[in-house]
């Protein structure tokens, strides 16, 4: 094999692009909220195909880059990972992280300078997160927001155009959602980086208040955006109206609550050991989930049709990370 063949190889390893789905999701969300509001514009396939392909790669270009930050604790967590091992060169993979990222930025320039400008947000925030991450539930919240990038970034790309008013569920859901989602996610990834963050002092919500709690707190976590989501009516938020008829969303915000309830109870029994890195799989199916019961507000059909799609391909490339420390 040679030296190029081996760094893509590696390279596409630490990528981990079951995670992908996350950001590929959240940004069809703003793709179909731009048809949502103007439904007269047509968007292109090459365009459409751009938009997802960016995003569902931008996942792995990011953890790339994490890696590299992360690798002090990584020597402990995961051991078996390319970068930590050596077959992976680290400053070239951080070089090549930024140049893809660079060459995109320009790439998106060209389509609206409001895309690129979110794109860069997007990245500062990746960065930021691996500090933040020592900051109890913070890296959660920054990490959630980076993911809040993702429609944005799509929606500009799509069109240029922008919403009358923010104050239907609709807009709400797309922007408080996917932070709350994608928080929860990488909080149940900190149980297997227990022993790592610990030792560099890394003050995670579970390494400031010990497993047994925050296995615990996972559980309310799970179900609190739904309770809340119940409680919003009475508020005048929106009215049940808007909702009840929407069959599709339904049917994923309670296949959602149950996926996430799934995943607590996973961390809950296994926090530690082996079976803590496979719990992956299903945080990662549950977050993708509750990211299309947003989706279905939107487009209730597309969502229906990606429910097993993402379900199944997350754990179809999941399966080609089985090395638990790694």
């Amino acid at each position: 094999m040679t030296q190029f063949m081996k760094f893509i190889k590696y390279y596409v390893i630490s990528m981990r692009l079951h995670f992908g789905f996350i950001t590929a999701i959240a940004g069809q969300i703003g793709v179909s909220y731009y048809q949502y509001l103007f439904p007269e514009e047509t968007i292109s396939l090459a365009r459409r195909i751009f938009i997802i392909t960016v995003l569902f790669l931008a996942y792995g270009i990011n953890q790339v880059i994490n890696d590299y930050f992360g690798l002090p604790e990584d020597r402990i967590n995961a051991p078996h990972r390319p970068m930590v091992q050596g077959n992976l060169n680290p400053k070239l993979a951080l070089f090549t992280s930024v140049g893809l990222m660079f060459i995109t930025g320009l790439l998106s320039f060209f389509f609206s300078p409001w895309a690129s400008l979110t794109l860069t947000i997007g990245v500062l925030l990746n960065i930021l997160y691996e500090y933040a991450k020592s900051i109890s539930l913070l890296g959660n919240l920054i990490f959630g927001m980076s993911m809040l990038v993702c429609p944005f970034y799509a929606y500009f790309l799509t069109g240029t155009q922008l919403p009358e008013s923010w104050g239907n569920v609709v807009h709400i859901l797309s922007i408080a959602f996917p932070i709350y989602t994608t928080g929860l996610m990488t909080y149940y990834t900190y149980f297997k980086d227990y022993e790592g963050d610990k030792k560099q002092n890394k003050r995670t919500f579970i390494v400031t208040y010990g497993i047994d709690f925050a296995k615990k707190a996972g559980i309310a976590f799970s179900v609190f955006p739904y309770v809340l989501f119940m409680f919003l009516p009475t508020l005048g938020i929106f009215k049940w109206q808007e909702i009840v008829n929407n069959s599709a969303f339904i049917f994923i915000f309670v296949l959602s609550l149950f996926l996430q309830l799934w995943t607590a109870s996973l961390y809950y029994n296994h926090p530690t050991g082996e079976k803590t890195y496979f719990n992956l799989e299903t945080n990662i199916q549950s977050c993708v989930i509750s990211l299309l019961c947003v989706l279905a507000l939107i487009d209730g059909v597309l969502a229906l049709y990606l429910v097993p799609i993402c379900y199944i391909f997350i754990g179809f490339i999941f399966k080609f990370h089985n090395d638990a420390k790694s």
